[in-house]
């Protein structure tokens, strides 16, 4: 039996997690032998595991791995557990800040049980015995359920931080402009400076204009600063902190500038060739001049 929102998550059907990939897994079991055979399986599969002999154990285990870093991205927990239930477990798991996904496996199944489990929010509630395949989908669905939540979070937290920042930001009143006279004012020679040229893309410093192969292409005021600050060091990649302190005048880390900026830099993607503008996962952004021999990596979709 699976809850709802377990049967709508879409299940990836390659199981195995590479050595860069690794995803704290919490296993809690009072049966030593059971414990153990789903510690060695889910450690070949790439999992870094942390077993719990029961549920007190868990739960000690779960208060000392709080900070984000440490946390745990799913438990996989029996509900029998002789001192502790797995439900009380999924219940302290649930309370913390940075909570983990919980499924809970049971080889006596109730209706009581299962609308408890449902209740308290665990991701799955599987009958004992499970097959393999079935058990490792689950966990690694269960990781991209958290993998996203936290996206979420993040994105949430920078825009919290923005918000914050935007509403301190002193109000500029606009400088009146002089009286229009008959006289003609003689045209001004071009500035040297205030046009950047990478390849067909031309960029004006001073003025909210863009041009791709001469045609005028539309921007936004943070297009535009994102394009200024790229095409200063054109072949260069600029982090995504940097750019998020020049487009929002605030302080971010890494993360969260690139949650802010990548609906951006998808905008203007769609506006010229995308080629123009590199990104480099964990990394930042870089605007160069297409040459068709780079290896990019400029899915709109990528995790941090």
């Amino acid at each position: 039996m699976h809850t709802e929102s377990a049967r709508n998550t879409p299940l990836n059907q390659n199981v195995k997690v590479s050595d860069n990939q690794k995803r704290r897994l919490l296993i809690v079991d009072d049966d030593d032998c059971i414990r153990t055979m789903l510690v060695n399986i889910f450690a070949e599969t790439g999992y870094a595991v942390t077993p719990a002999i029961n549920g007190t154990n868990a739960i000690e285990l779960l208060l000392q791995s709080t900070a984000p870093e440490l946390s745990f991205g799913v438990v996989l927990t029996d509900v029998m557990l002789g001192d502790v239930s797995g439900l009380e477990v999924t219940r302290k798991a649930r309370s913390l800040s940075v909570h983990p996904e919980v499924i809970l496996m049971t080889g006596n199944a109730s209706l009581e049980t299962a609308l408890a489990a449902m209740r308290i929010g665990a991701f799955d509630y599987l009958l004992k015995p499970v097959g393999l395949p079935e058990l490792l989908e689950r966990v690694k669905a269960a990781f991209v359920r958290r993998a996203e939540r936290m996206r979420q979070m993040h994105e949430a937290a920078a825009w919290r931080r923005v918000s914050s920042a935007m509403t301190q930001l002193p109000v500029v009143q606009p400088t009146p402009l002089p009286p229009v006279t008959e006289q003609a004012t003689p045209e001004q020679p071009e500035e040297p400076d205030r046009f950047f040229q990478v390849g067909s893309l031309r960029i004006d410093s001073r003025r909210q204009e863009v041009w791709f192969q001469s045609r005028q292409v539309h921007v936004t005021p943070i297009e535009h600063i994102i394009l200024l600050c790229l095409a200063e060091t054109p072949g260069q990649f600029i982090s995504y902190s940097d750019i998020a302190r020049r487009t929002h005048r605030i302080e971010l880390d890494d993360r969260e500038s690139y949650s802010l900026l990548r609906t951006h830099v998808r905008n203007l993607r769609r506006k010229f060739d995308e080629r123009y503008l590199v990104s480099m996962r964990s990394v930042g952004y870089m605007l160069d001049e297409p040459d068709g021999t780079a290896v990019t990596d400029n899915s709109e979709d990528d995790d941090f």
